[in-house]
């Protein structure tokens, strides 16, 4: 949590704050981690290799869903606990 934080820009890291200070636990939990961890992987990664740096982000998010089968969810579809 700390890291992901540490690695996003500024502005981002109080919007992060501010969404984990409301946030509960279960899929929204995991959705809300699986989209800011991609979103500080491309802050956190040179201009040259922004790109490359958040496909293989998106790659790990898709085989982590491909290990562990169920239903999935965007932030804004997962039920809040």
């Amino acid at each position: 949590m700390a890291a992901i934080g540490a690695a996003l820009t500024e502005n981002r890291r109080r919007t992060y704050r501010d969404e984990l200070e409301r946030l509960g636990d279960g899929a929204a939990f995991d959705a809300f981690l699986d989209d800011w961890w991609v979103q500080a992987v491309a802050d956190s990664a040179d201009e040259d290799s922004r790109e490359a740096a958040v496909d293989c982000a998106d790659i790990a998010i898709a085989l982590l869903v491909k290990a562990n089968p169920g239903p999935t969810f965007t932030t804004a579809e997962a039920p809040r606990a």
